[in-house]
């Protein structure tokens, strides 16, 4: 089953805190987000901000393009509403966030030219 970049990002997140050990408040706080909003995202519910997603990375004391490693086309779905999500998380981003951004697509690159 295909998933969108949310579905992705959900899973990766739950992994990454599952792997580090945090709770689901503890890593919220962590962030600078409510407890119910990270379980919303966990879930699949609510769509973070490209800005939200960073700060998950840094509570996880990950880098940021390692939520994004194993993208391919093959488990992101690559119709028109996934455009479209990219665009919307594009557009949320803070302009202090550019260089972040820039790393993170180029890290999905990478990816995603290892799995045509």
């Amino acid at each position: 089953m295909d998933k969108d970049i949310y579905s992705f990002l959900s899973a990766r997140i739950k992994q990454e805190r599952l792997k580090s050990g945090l709770t689901i408040e503890r890593l919220a706080e962590n962030a600078g987000i409510s407890p119910s909003f990270l379980a919303c995202i966990l879930i699949n519910k609510r769509k973070p901000s490209l800005d939200t997603i960073a700060k998950l990375a840094q509570a996880l004391n990950i880098p940021l393009p390692k939520l994004f490693e194993g993208a391919s086309s093959e488990n992101i779905d690559t119709n028109e509403n996934l455009k479209n999500q990219i665009f919307h998380m594009i557009a949320s981003v803070k302009p202090a966030h550019g260089k972040i951004l820039l790393a993170t697509m180029r890290e999905l690159s990478k990816n995603l030219s290892k799995n045509p």
